[in-house]
């Protein structure tokens, strides 16, 4: 679901671009999610489980979006009970500008008791380092329905800011936003 709304002041439109939100309920809404290492202070979102909390990030990367500095995500999320999902999905963000660039790939596996986990697919970025601009990307797998109790998503930093970038040699980010597990 997509909600838009244009800002009026005293019965003016003063905002010709409307504001956007997107918002997804699914099998991993409200869920906790464990970090193998923890997401930069500096970009909280909505706490710690911004990643399943329904809000999709937009391109302003100061909202809904959880980061990481030079290194890996790794989240997992425990439904704490046995579902049934087909596809898994998570959002990202590059922005050049902003030294943030799509993982170089993301591996998505899931558990049948919460401990042992086993990869469904690995997808790898498409879009090259170099395209500046601003592109929201979820990286989606389909899979043939199967009974699961949990689900870990690591995405591979590129590490450092590509040959040409103004911060190049220096540590790049990822960014995050919501998990979608149906």
């Amino acid at each position: 679901m997509t909600v838009k709304a244009v800002m009026v002041l005293n019965n003016k439109i003063v905002s010709a671009k409307p504001a956007e939100q997107s918002f997804t309920f699914n099998k991993a809404t409200g869920k906790a999610v464990q970090y193998a290492t923890p997401f930069s202070k500096y970009y909280p979102a909505n706490g710690p489980n911004s990643l399943t909390d329904g809000f999709r990030g937009t391109k302003d990367i100061g909202k809904q979006w959880h980061a990481f500095n030079g290194g890996d995500m790794v989240a997992t999320i425990n439904f704490g009970e046995i579902i049934t999902a087909k596809t898994i999905s998570i959002g990202c963000i590059q922005n050049w500008a902003q030294w943030v660039f799509f993982p170089q790939w993301i591996k998505f596996e899931t558990s049948e008791d919460g401990v042992n986990f086993s990869e469904v697919k690995t997808l790898a970025n498409k879009i090259p380092a170099t395209e500046k601009d601003v592109r929201l990307q979820d990286f989606t797998i389909v899979f043939e329905e199967k009974k699961i109790k949990a689900v870990r998503l690591t995405a591979k930093n590129m590490g450092k800011c590509p040959k040409g970038h103004p911060g190049e040699n220096q540590a790049s980010w990822i960014f995050m936003d919501e998990i979608i597990v149906e």
